[in-house]
C-alpha cells in the first residue's frame, strides 16, 4: 500500500479506529482558515476553528494493539498542514471507491 504521506505533500494525518461512528476515520490537519470558508470542503467534514482535537502522541506512528489513534503522516511541524485541495481530492476518491465496491456486491 502506498503511503499517504506524498499525496498529501506530508501534512499531517491520524487514523482512528473509534472514529467517526466507530467504523474509523482519517483526520487531516489542515490550515485554521478552512473552517472560516462559506463552501466546505467537498467530503470532507471540517471541525469550527477553536474545536478541541485528541491527537495521538508523536511517537505513535503505527497502530497500536489498544486501537488507539495513530499518525498516518507524522506531524513534521507547526507550519506544515495538509493542503485543502488535496485532502478534498482524497475524499471523493475514497467516497467514489467505497461506492464502487458497494455497487459490486449489491450484483
Amino acid at each position: 500500500m502506498q503511503s499517504l504521506a506524498p499525496v498529501l505533500e506530508s501534512g499531517p494525518l491520524f487514523f482512528s479506529s473509534t472514529g467517526f461512528r466507530r467504523e474509523g476515520s482519517y483526520t487531516a490537519l489542515l490550515p485554521a482558515d478552512v473552517a472560516l470558508r462559506r463552501e466546505p470542503l467537498p467530503g470532507v467534514v471540517t471541525l469550527p476553528q477553536r474545536a478541541l482535537l485528541m491527537v495521538p502522541a508523536p511517537v505513535v506512528t503505527a497502530p497500536t494493539v489498544q486501537g488507539a489513534p495513530w499518525w498516518v503522516s507524522p506531524l513534521v511541524g507547526p507550519a506544515l498542514l495538509c493542503p485543502p485541495q488535496r485532502v478534498a481530492a482524497l475524499a471523493a476518491l475514497g467516497r467514489d471507491l467505497r461506492s464502487q465496491s458497494k455497487g459490486r456486491h449489491d450484483d
